[in-house]
């Protein structure tokens, strides 16, 4: 069930649980957009998606189209 919070301190100990190594799970991008790329990086896909949104950005690799 859910509580009646709607926020609450976590108080549980953090496990890192979520911390994977990169080679084993480089991770997921979900996009409505179309990938322009196969290997996007984390730092092209924040810039690449500031420029679809603001119509200008940064020099570059863009991932995303």
């Amino acid at each position: 069930g859910f509580g009646s919070d709607v926020l609450s301190d976590n108080t549980d100990a953090w496990s890192g649980d979520h911390c994977m190594e990169p080679s084993t799970v480089p991770g997921v991008l979900a996009a409505s957009c179309g990938i322009a790329v196969s290997d996007p990086g984390l730092a092209e896909v924040g810039a690449s998606a500031a420029a679809l949104l603001l119509g200008t950005g940064p020099e570059g690799r863009q991932v995303l189209s």
